[in-house]
């Protein structure tokens, strides 16, 4: 996979990144980053991509960044 642009939010995680508008709801009110590191997780495992979720997005290096 080969991203061509990627807008990020430097301050951001990489899962809140990835999730940025999409976040899953607990309630309809409350976010559910638990479900979404669990599911995020599992797919970057699956796509054997080295992704650390928690890291801020400018810690990350460039190819780490596009995978977010």
């Amino acid at each position: 996979m080969v991203q061509q642009h990627f807008t990020l939010i430097p301050a951001l995680t990489a899962l809140e990144n990835i999730v940025l508008a999409k976040e899953p709801r607990k309630f309809k009110f409350f976010l559910n980053y638990a479900r979404a590191s669990d599911e995020i997780g599992a797919l970057v495992e699956q796509l054997g991509f080295d992704l650390e979720l928690n890291a801020k997005v400018e810690s990350l290096p460039i190819d780490a960044q596009q995978y977010a």
